[in-house]
């Protein structure tokens, strides 16, 4: 064979190893950042937060690369580079699946230690986190090693080094931007959470399998097929922990043996993931109760028997604006807030605000299927705010119940610039209604919103729902009418059969 055939095979080798390196670091980055957005959803089901889960998952993914990129430099000259990088996809395959098999059981022991730090939730936080924190380092660390490991095997030209380093950085970050549109868009909202790693994992498996298959190193190759295929089973079936233990359903209860009680009885009988967060369906107690979970949170419950708490968010905003016709609802819940005020003939015009579709798809199959039979009834899956600053429409009761202020898709529901375009759509003499959980918030938290809320409306009435501090915000331009004259309106409707005398003003 002669040294030009010989120079022409070595090149077309070299040549088809640039290539695997250049697609496998862009399918690389591409995985990162569907683990990265899969990893935010799935703690925010275990901190309870959007912008923590947030927080923690980007300190410990910038930290993992940082310290990646440095022990993968320190690496890459003394083994062969290829054959480490497709070593390194393979175990980011295995540590990515195992992120979400180690969280999904960490809820024994998370409940176990809010249960006996709760007066100390600084402890219970700060082991979450730094529990949290560690466990994504493993696999974001892989990741910053591939990358010097990459360019080590790419670039063999010093004069081009730059140029290479460049193209790779390139193709890195473009798979990067794809997969957040793909996991975000598609992947989440069609395949849900678990397969959506499952397919994150493939990605990296396979740029493992062909970096093997390229160095025709096929020990390795089944190897690494093997492996990932028993650990795939493993993930497949072995039994998780379901649901996610976190501090708003710790705080229904007040002992663990009360969770475990609760906990072992709740049934998840429907799922759905969308855009803006994981719904759920629930149903367990004695006697049994349905509830409805988002972003792993309980967002409202429905008992086989009326709850009064439930019933008071729709009757004190009607008692305090008699003869309404209009009424808009911002954040659908369960669905009982609605399905109350859809009793009151007055009421002729009857919209509801939510920003989640799979919440009013679970208040169809669950819930109240007859409010959707209900031509008075208006379903509008839209952003609270943008609705209302577009539409210029007024209503005499505007109630807001969205998720709690701690989560980043709701917080901007409760600031100053929301309550001045709430009150930009009520009548004259209409009111605003707010539920606040001061079981979460505590005094500090609710005082905040109270002098928020009365910056804009001069008159502010606070009702206490029950005994463990679920607030009801009445607000309106001009006074309504006295207290025990709502409570004489109350007591003498024929929905509820208690004396509301026992509800105390706190404003």
């Amino acid at each position: 064979m002669s040294s030009e055939v010989i120079e022409q095979t070595l090149e077309s080798k070299d040549s088809l190893k640039k290539r695997m390196i250049f697609w496998g670091l862009g399918l690389s980055g591409m995985a990162a950042l569907i683990y990265e957005i899969h990893w935010t959803r799935e703690i925010s089901f275990v901190i309870g937060s959007t912008t923590y889960a947030l927080s923690t998952v980007l300190a410990a993914f910038m930290s993992g690369l940082a310290l990646g990129a440095y022990g993968g430099g320190k690496y890459a000259g003394k083994r062969n580079p290829l054959k480490v990088f497709g070593f390194l996809q393979f175990a980011i395959s295995i540590s990515g699946l195992s992120v979400h098999f180690i969280n999904n059981n960490l809820s024994e022991i998370f409940s176990l230690l809010f249960y006996s730090f709760r007066d100390w939730p600084f402890v219970y936080f700060t082991v979450q986190y730094v529990a949290i924190f560690f466990i994504i380092l493993i696999p974001t660390s892989l990741m910053g090693a591939a990358f010097p490991l990459a360019i080590k095997a790419y670039a063999k030209d010093l004069d081009k080094i730059a140029e290479d380093t460049g193209s790779l950085y390139s193709i890195n970050t473009i798979g990067s931007v794809v997969g957040a549109i793909l996991c975000g868009f598609l992947l989440i909202p069609y395949l849900g959470l678990d397969k959506t790693e499952i397919f994150a994992s493939c990605v990296n498996i396979v740029i493992a399998f062909l970096t093997f298959l390229l160095l025709k190193d096929f020990k390795k190759l089944i190897l690494v097929s093997s492996v990932y295929t028993l650990a795939l089973v493993v993930y497949l079936l072995v039994p998780l922990h379901h649901p996610f233990f976190n501090v708003y359903l710790g705080n229904r209860v007040e002992s663990r043996d009360l969770y475990d009680f609760s906990d072992s009885n709740a049934e998840i009988i429907w799922e759905k993931e969308d855009i803006e967060g994981t719904v759920q369906v629930a149903r367990g107690g004695n006697p049994p109760m349905y509830g409805i979970r988002i972003k792993g949170k309980p967002e409202g419950t429905l008992k086989l028997e009326n709850d009064p708490k439930q019933l008071l968010m729709t009757y004190l905003p009607l008692a305090s604006r008699p003869h309404a016709h209009s009424f808009l609802k911002i954040g659908l819940g369960p669905g009982v807030t609605l399905a109350t005020a859809a009793k009151i003939q007055s009421l002729t015009k009857l919209d509801v605000v939510e920003i989640n579709g799979s919440v009013i798809e679970a208040v169809q199959k669950f819930f109240y299927p007859s409010l959707f039979e209900d031509r008075r009834i208006q379903f509008i899956v839209d952003d609270a705010r943008n609705f209302l600053s577009r539409r210029i429409v007024q209503y005499d009761i505007i109630t807001s119940q969205p998720s709690d202020p701690t989560d980043q898709s709701s917080g901007y529901l409760f600031t100053k610039e929301y309550y001045e375009i709430v009150r930009s759509r009520l009548t004259g003499d209409g009111v605003f209604s707010q539920f606040v959980p001061y079981y979460l918030l505590g005094k500090e938290g609710t005082d905040i919103i109270v002098k928020t809320l009365s910056t804009v409306f001069p008159y502010v009435y606070g009702w206490n729902l029950d005994e463990v501090g679920s607030l009801l915000l009445i607000s309106s331009v001009a006074p309504k009418q006295g207290l025990k004259n709502i409570i004489r309106i109350l007591n003498t409707a024929s929905f509820l059969g208690q004396d509301l005398l026992s509800y105390d003003r706190l404003l």
